[in-house]
């Protein structure tokens, strides 16, 4: 964040003013010059004015241009010697342009005007941009894929209260517009985005990550929460079988290529399943079969979530250093759309399972803990069930094949990770 203080002799009309900044150039439109041409202080009675600055970077360096600017309203506090922005229309204009422009454009800093022609900086003026720093900073991302589905919908209704602003990162986003309508009446948070993302295309994904990064929102939640369990085998586009794609190989590229977004203090959450118990890695089979021999859904379900859990726990130990936390959450036998019943024997096993099957909200409150319990803040690599900690043997903390599952990953998805 900038500040400008400007020499009410300067000739503001007759053309573009660049300011060099360090390594940088600081472009003000010509229309920006005339706003603030308007409010120079040349009689006594004037009062101090301001607002604030919003452009964008020029395409090819890091230069900066400032396009639109903000004029004092009628909640700011104004005298001869000092402007306070209290008027929330200020930042409502930068939301709508930000949004109706998908993050071309962002905040730049504040301007105001003062009444000496060599204007000083003064211990007010030191104060408020303090705090409209911290104002600026508050404004928190979350990511949630899947957040259309049943848990999903629970977990962004849940950071949608908590004042986040949500991308809601889903496969059909058609129906992710009607949820996100619905979240929004529910919420009273209006910063919901619908963004599509694929996880069975390693392109849609490499693609919906590069698009945050273009944007530089500092993200400080992800959640790991789309999933699928398919019926058969489905081989992708990219080589991998489609639930090894879905629930291991995709998440794993998004949160690789989103680590430069992520704010010191951020939160990554991966949705595992109580069934990584079962599961079991079967190189190189895994990755383009799901496992070895016939394929059987269950199995190849499992083996997803033991992957998912065992690249948290590696994360979470390259990533302790940046302050970024990475935990799984198990949420039990949950009534989602995974659950579909296709085969002979399902009826029989929806008999004995049906009365375990927990609601969506009930199985969203592990994740939901993670992401936004006070007391949950720098707890990392580890595995949440019905909202405690569990405690994960040496069989899975130390597991024979998780450097190797990470390695082999890594070769896998090297040109996405790298592009």
């Amino acid at each position: 964040m900038e500040n400008f203080l400007l020499n009410r002799d300067v000739n503001f009309v007759e053309k573009n003013m660049v300011i060099e900044y360090g390594d940088k150039k600081i472009k003000f439109c010509n229309n920006i010059l005339q706003v603030i041409q308007k409010y120079v202080q040349s009689e006594r009675k004037s009062c101090e004015a301001g607002g604030i600055l919003i452009g964008r970077e020029n395409c090819g360096n890091s230069n900066l241009i400032i396009e639109f600017i903000t004029e004092p309203m009628t909640a700011d506090q104004r005298s001869r010697n000092r402007f306070l922005r209290k008027d929330k229309r200020h930042l409502d204009f930068f939301k709508k342009l930000y949004e109706e422009n998908e993050g071309v454009y962002g905040y730049m800093g504040e301007w105001h005007t003062h009444p000496e022609n060599i204007p000083q900086y003064s211990f007010i003026d030191s104060n408020n941009w303090k705090k409209i720093g911290k104002e600026m900073n508050d404004i928190k991302w979350a990511i949630i894929t899947g957040a259309d589905g049943g848990m999903g919908t629970e977990i962004t209704r849940a950071v949608a209260k908590a004042g986040y602003q949500v991308i809601m990162a889903c496969y059909n986003p058609q129906k992710a517009e009607t949820v996100r309508a619905c979240l929004i009446e529910e919420t009273g948070n209006p910063n919901l985005e619908v963004m599509a993302l694929d996880l069975a295309s390693m392109q849609s994904v490499a693609s919906f990550a590069d698009r945050i990064l273009e944007r530089n929102l500092p993200v400080s939640l992800l959640m790991n929460n789309a999933g699928t369990m398919e019926t058969g085998l489905h081989i992708t586009v990219d080589g991998f079988e489609r639930t090894v794609s879905v629930n291991y190989v995709g998440p794993y590229l998004l949160t690789r290529k989103l680590i430069p977004a992520m704010v010191r203090g951020a939160r990554i959450v991966n949705m595992v399943s109580c069934t990584y118990a079962i599961g079991r890695i079967e190189l190189p089979d895994f990755f383009h079969r799901g496992k070895v021999g016939e394929f059987w859904r269950i199995p190849v379900y499992s083996n997803t979530k033991l992957a998912l859990l065992l690249f948290t726990i590696e994360l979470s130990k390259l990533l302790r250093d940046k302050g970024i936390t990475v935990n799984a959450a198990d949420p039990g036998i949950v009534s989602t759309n995974i659950i579909t019943m296709h085969k002979w024997f399902d009826p029989l096993t929806d008999i004995f399972f049906r009365p375990f099957i927990r609601k969506p909200a009930q199985g969203a409150s592990t994740a939901i803990g993670l992401l936004l319990d006070e007391k949950e803040a720098g707890v990392t690599g580890q595995l949440y069930a019905s909202n405690r900690r569990k405690e994960l043997s040496d069989k899975y903390v130390h597991h024979v094949q998780r450097e190797l599952l990470w390695e082999v990953t890594e070769r896998s998805l090297a040109r996405w990770i790298s592009s």
